[in-house]
């Protein structure tokens, strides 16, 4: 499947903004904003728990970020995210292919000299694209407050919520960018982290984690209505290498209670606050395959609000 995405570039003085990595991460802490970032991931030969085989894991992300001035204080901004995951959830069947494709809208606000906000609407489509109904779309919202103390140094918090498949789910967030000497830490609590160094430019190693849960419907296969529950978290080191405002990155790591389970539609829980599951009496339909290790690589175009 082949993809022409076209992207507005403009650039901007004095704003601040948020990247949404739907990939990876909802939002982040740091001073710039990512305007197109291509990822792949590949986990190869996950046994799974009962004995019966093993599950390889593939990812594929195109995420797009398209920021439009609209005043001194006021930034629109909207985009496209594209994924596609292709998992063996069950040992004797064929692999599954689900997608998302997420649209964001927002808006980015001044409040002050040091107070900014960013509210995102998230409409998407999440599934297996065999047909679309009611079950294949979701809403998400997001608020982020962000405090700037220096070019260096600024606090988030805020909260996302979204309409999954096993139901509501909300997740509060706090983060943190602090930059000093050749050190730079990104952390968006409890979804990512980011710890880098600068060997020598263009170079950078770093420590990475992510986590984030998410669901698909699936409309055919199994012999009923059900849906995919995607809980993946990450934790690598990585290289980095910079051409102008273009960023390769090769990340090996390390899955930490992954899982892809399967259940009916309409099996849900309460309600979800991060990882803790309020009311969660459903009924798991296929078994969890092991952790293993996980190789990705990611090209993104990177535009640095800090420097402009």
């Amino acid at each position: 499947m082949h993809f022409r995405i076209s992207i507005l570039k403009k650039y901007l003085t004095k704003f601040s903004f948020v990247s949404l990595l739907l990939i990876s991460s909802i939002a982040q802490a740091q001073n710039y904003i990512d305007l197109l970032k291509i990822d792949y991931a590949l986990g190869k030969g996950n046994n799974f728990k009962d004995g019966t085989g093993s599950s390889d894991v593939q990812e594929f992300t195109i995420d797009a970020t398209v920021p439009i001035v609209l005043s001194d204080k006021n930034t629109f901004l909207t985009g496209l995210l594209f994924e596609q995951v292709r998992v063996t959830v069950y040992a004797d069947q064929p692999d599954v292919s689900v997608y998302t494709l997420n649209l964001k809208l927002g808006l980015n606000t001044i409040l002050s000299d040091t107070w900014s906000a960013t509210f995102m609407t998230l409409p998407k489509i999440s599934s297996d694209f065999e047909t679309v109904g009611k079950n294949d779309f979701q809403l998400g919202l997001l608020s982020i407050f962000k405090k700037t103390i220096n070019t260096n140094l600024n606090y988030k918090f805020g909260a996302y919520f979204n309409t999954e498949l096993f139901g509501p789910f909300v997740v509060p967030l706090l983060g943190v960018y602090y930059k000093k000497n050749k050190w730079e830490t990104t952390v968006m609590l409890p979804m990512s982290m980011d710890v880098n160094y600068l060997l020598a430019e263009p170079f950078r190693v770093g420590l990475k984690f992510s986590g984030f849960q998410k669901t698909f419907h699936l409309n055919t296969p199994y012999n009923g209505d059900h849906y995919v529950t995607k809980a993946n978290n990450e934790l690598g080191g990585y290289l980095s290498y910079t051409y102008k405002n273009i960023y390769f990155v090769g990340m090996i790591g390390h899955s930490i209670g992954r899982s892809y389970r399967i259940y009916e539609v309409g099996n849900q829980l309460k309600l979800a606050i991060s990882v803790v599951k309020i009311g969660d009496n459903r009924t798991q339909l296929n078994t969890d395959f092991e952790d293993g290790f996980v190789f990705r690589t990611s090209v993104f175009y990177r535009l640095n609000l800090a420097k402009q």
